[in-house]
Parts: structure tokens; C-alpha cells; sequence
């Protein structure tokens, strides 16, 4: 993660999140791309401590693609890593709420930006 990239670049971001991952999702998640969905973990390196998914490109998330992506955060959760998701949209939301991911990766981990969960977590100002 690059912390340059916040509106309030900070030490402690970097310290927090240098070895964070940020996974841009962008289009609608469905059927066609559960693939793409599950190939996710293969590409987040040992050193990551925390996956970030930033969503907002998310324009509809249906409930195969939706089970594809639980499976992507237990196993990603399975190698002790935090999950973080941005942007939802009010219907990816709902999906996400109504298929367990919610709760799965905790209502605390859901922001509005990838720059938000930043700066919150370690106390900045964005």
C-alpha cells in the first residue's frame, strides 16, 4: 500500500498499512466471474497483513458471485489476515448483508473509502 496515495499521508499509516493490500473490483460481479473472484487469494502475497477491497466500481453483485467471494474472505480470514471493504453500493450492500459477508468480516471493517479506513484507524485527519 502506498500511503503517499492518502489525502493525509501519515507515518503511522505507513507503518499500519505498508503491508496491506488494496484489490480494486470493478463491474458486475457475476456467474461469468466467479473465476476472477476466487483466483483473488493466489495474488495477495505472505507478507500481506490486511486486504483491502475497494468496491465501488461494483455496479451488481449476484448470489453465485456472492458465495465465490465468501470463499475468498474465509480463506484469506483463515491466514489471519484483516479484511477491509469500501465503496459499496446500496444493492451490493444489501447482497453482502443478506449473504453473511457482513458479518463475516465485521460491520467495523465496512467504509466509505480505501482513504477512510486509512486514516480512521490510525487516527489522522483526512
Amino acid at each position: 500500500m502506498d500511503a503517499s496515495r492518502v489525502s493525509a499521508p501519515d507515518a503511522e499509516v505507513e507503518k499500519r498499512f505498508g503491508s496491506a493490500r488494496v484489490v480494486y473490483i470493478a463491474g458486475a460481479m457475476i456467474f461469468a466471474n466467479t473465476q476472477a473472484v476466487e483466483a483473488i487469494p493466489a495474488g495477495i502475497p505472505d507478507e500481506c497483513d490486511t486486504v483491502l477491497f475497494s468496491m465501488r466500481g461494483v455496479s451488481y453483485l449476484d448470489v453465485s458471485c456472492a458465495q465465490a467471494f465468501e470463499g475468498v474472505v474465509k480463506q484469506l480470514l483463515g491466514r489471519d489476515l484483516r479484511i477491509g471493504i469500501c465503496g459499496l453500493s446500496g444493492e451490493t450492500r444489501k447482497t453482502l448483508d443478506r449473504s453473511g459477508i457482513t458479518a463475516l468480516i465485521g460491520e467495523e471493517n465496512i467504509h466509505w473509502s480505501i482513504d477512510r479506513i486509512l486514516t480512521q484507524e490510525c487516527g489522522c485527519d483526512a
